[in-house]
């Protein structure tokens, strides 16, 4: 496979003799926004659980920029810029919306105890970074408004978006997209796509996204892969998935 961001070989993961992922070979395009579809239980979720460090494979492998990352943490994973968002979002409840972007940023040196006294110039420097990104962010997801709301109290929409913010602040490669739909209304859903398709065009952004909304699959993805029992049945545009008989028979219903 050629320029993909991020790729798997034979990547493979059964749960009590269970195949919910088996020998799935497939790439993400660099620069690009790539679908992965399919029914239920076809192990899309797996897939990515494996990919972003939450799930160790039984066998295959994980690259990203040709780097072998199989079995790499999810905080090891996010510092070579691979980031993932989550069916429910994941925010820090009990803090912010601002709190929760400055958490977020990597590369903090006062993060190390010591160095808050024999490196106050850096760590001061990097934190006046992170704070001009977190207002970049904000502005960009119109969330300015929400700056010192409790992030538990903030919608589920809402708490996509700022999730979506979180991921911003790590300057990622390739950003997994698991169902971003779900519990959205439709009217903050084209928000948060034309928000996803900037992020792609203007910052380079490269993406996979899991959902089962086709009319989102065909707004957002071009290129998209389709998974059935853990396996890659079929990739191509959304026209040459759509008309695959092997497809219709088994995801879109004949």
């Amino acid at each position: 496979m050629t320029d993909m961001v991020l790729r798997t070989e034979g990547l493979s993961k059964s749960f009590g003799g269970v195949h919910a992922v088996d020998g799935c070979t497939l790439g993400f395009r660099r620069g690009g926004i790539t679908g992965l579809i399919g029914p239920n239980g076809a192990g899309k979720s797996t897939l990515f659980h494996m990919i972003a460090g939450l799930h160790v494979p039984d066998s295959g492998k994980v690259y990203v920029e040709e780097e072998d990352v199989t079995g790499f943490a999810a905080h090891k994973l996010f510092l070579r810029g691979v980031s993932r968002t989550f069916q429910l979002a994941h925010e820090f409840s009990g803090m912010t919306v601002w709190e929760n972007l400055l958490v977020s940023a990597p590369f903090q040196p006062g993060e190390r105890l010591w160095n808050n006294w024999l490196q106050r110039s850096k760590v001061m420097g990097r934190e006046s970074e992170i704070r001009e990104e977190a207002l970049e962010v904000l502005d960009f997801l119109k969330l300015s408004p929400l700056r010192d709301e409790m992030a538990g109290r903030l919608s589920g929409g809402q708490k996509k978006l700022l999730e979506l913010g979180r991921v911003m602040m790590g300057r990622p490669h390739v950003v997994l997209l698991d169902e971003i739909a779900a519990g959205i209304n439709p009217l903050l859903m084209k928000e948060i796509g034309d928000m996803i398709v900037k992020l792609n065009e203007e910052k380079g952004y490269s993406f996979c996204v899991i959902e089962h909304d086709m009319e989102i699959v065909e707004r957002l993805c071009d290129h998209v892969i389709v998974l059935v029992r853990g396996r890659v049945l079929k990739e191509g545009s959304i026209e040459e998935v759509r008309s695959d008989a092997g497809v219709q028979e088994s995801y879109l219903g004949g």
